[in-house]
């Protein structure tokens, strides 16, 4: 049991001491140490370096290193005043400021071409840099110094030949390009060299408060070295100097992985460098075109490589770049998802709906007239008392009201009721014929029985 605890014990006292050693940075993952610690103290297994970093090295986990520090320099000229000469190693000297006497800061002559360069103590892919500039308002014009560094050039050559720019300023202001310049090949790719120079296009001062050229450590990539290859999900694997991601997510591309791809076949990756989508077939998706498949359909084509033609029977072009779906619908004659299906419209049997449908309309527009005069004829709507009154009134030939009325006493049962019984106007000239239907009507068949009674 003894000689199994010692060498348990044995084995974790090697693994402390590799961690705390200079050869782990712990990182990610923190057991196999697969990166160096760059701490001027203690690393920590879990947060990288505990207190400061080692002289050349920086960052939030000492990171990145600055390899151009205090190595040589040279200028094309150094300017003076009663201070003190600022010559070129004042850009090199770890001393990170904006202001010329108190950083100190480099400063030539107004030279035709003025320069600065610096000579490094071993090759390097050189792909990053920072520069720090001058901030105060200087000259006869008093306007702000940065301006002086508009439109410089950053170069990489060896043994101070065969230089190859990185770096070209665009900037056109009276501000300069910024108070600090962090920066990185244009092209996204290193130089490789051991000399880097910095000059302006025209005759004017340089001025250089601090230069730093960096390096990332192990594991580490991007502009600053601010990436890190294990956790980052953009990059799949760095190079073994952290100089770049050599491999990048599917999806991504660029030396630090973060430009997108265009709309390769079903997500293949596209070319790192070019960001060219594997020449299949189809190379891209649907609706998109081109060598990197960024590219949309021209209005009227869609599909796989924006060989197919929309549907001329869409009634609003173009159709759907992705689908060929005709999107606004179909010209009359016309149905289907691509208009592609032709039909000819029957209108028999909306013609005799219509025609039925009027009929039915003036039939019952006839029937409601109908009613209507019905419902407006006398003695519709009174009751029987009132309808012999008024009845008796219509045939009174001697009303005043009704002077022209020429219908006969006798074809009213009720008036001819009241006339033959009445003693005062005795009505004696009621034809006979018309008497006897007069008295059935009112009598019922058995006319005799009551006969008297009429009499």
């Amino acid at each position: 049991m003894m000689p199994q605890m010692f060498l348990i014990f044995t084995i974790l006292m090697l693994l402390a001491v590799k961690a705390d050693g200079q050869t782990c940075r712990f990182g990610h993952p923190a057991a196999d140490c697969q990166y160096n610690c760059n701490c001027a103290e203690n690393c920590d297994r879990q947060t990288g370096c505990a207190g400061n970093c080692t002289a050349g090295w920086d960052g939030p986990t000492c990171q990145r290193r600055n390899v151009a520090l205090h190595q040589t320099t040279y200028q094309s000229s150094d300017y003076n005043d009663t201070e003190r000469f600022y010559t070129s190693e004042l850009a090199v000297d770890g001393k990170v400021g904006h202001y010329l006497q108190e950083t100190p800061c480099t400063h030539t002559q107004n030279d035709l071409r003025s320069w600065w360069m610096v000579t490094l103590n071993n090759t390097y892919s050189i792909y990053r840099f920072q520069i720090y500039n001058r901030v105060e308002k200087c000259g006869t014009l008093y306007k702000p110094c940065g301006r002086r560094l508009n439109g410089f050039t950053l170069s990489v050559g060896t043994n101070n030949q065969s230089y190859s720019t990185c770096y070209t300023d665009t900037t056109d202001s009276d501000y300069g390009p910024g108070n600090i310049i962090n920066g990185r090949c244009n092209d996204s790719k290193p130089r490789t060299g051991n000399t880097v120079r910095i000059s302006l296009p025209l005759g004017s001062f340089l001025t250089l408060c601090e230069v730093r050229l960096f390096v990332c450590s192990e594991g580490w990539y991007g502009v600053m070295c601010d990436k890190e290859c294990v956790t980052d999900t953009h990059c799949f694997q760095c190079d073994d100097h952290g100089l770049r991601c050599e491999k990048c997510a599917n999806g991504r591309w660029g030396t630090d992985c973060d430009e997108g791809c265009g709309h390769c076949w079903i997500n293949t990756a596209c070319d790192k460098d070019t960001s060219e989508c594997p020449n299949l077939s189809p190379r891209c998706e649907s609706g998109f075109q081109g060598y990197n498949c960024t590219l949309t359909c021209q209005p009227g084509l869609w599909g796989d490589n924006c060989v197919r033609t929309c549907n001329e029977y869409c009634l609003e072009q173009p159709c759907n770049a992705q689908t060929g779906a005709c999107e606004g619908g179909c010209q009359p004659g016309h149905a289907g998802k691509f208009c592609d299906i032709e039909f000819t419209v029957d209108y028999t049997n909306v013609i005799i709906g219509c025609v039925v449908g009027v009929i039915l309309a003036a039939a019952l527009i006839t029937l409601s007239v109908v009613l209507w005069v019905k419902r407006r004829q006398p003695g519709q709507s009174q009751g029987p008392a009132a309808s012999a009154e008024n009845t008796a009134v219509t045939h009174d030939v001697s009303h005043p009201d009704v002077p022209n009325r020429t219908r006969e006493p006798w074809t009213d049962p009720v008036t001819y009721y009241n006339m033959i019984t009445d003693e005062e106007h005795p009505y004696e000239t009621v034809p006979e014929k018309e008497y006897d239907k007069i008295r059935s009507s009112r009598l019922g068949t058995d006319a005799d029985t009551n006969y008297t009674t009429l009499t």
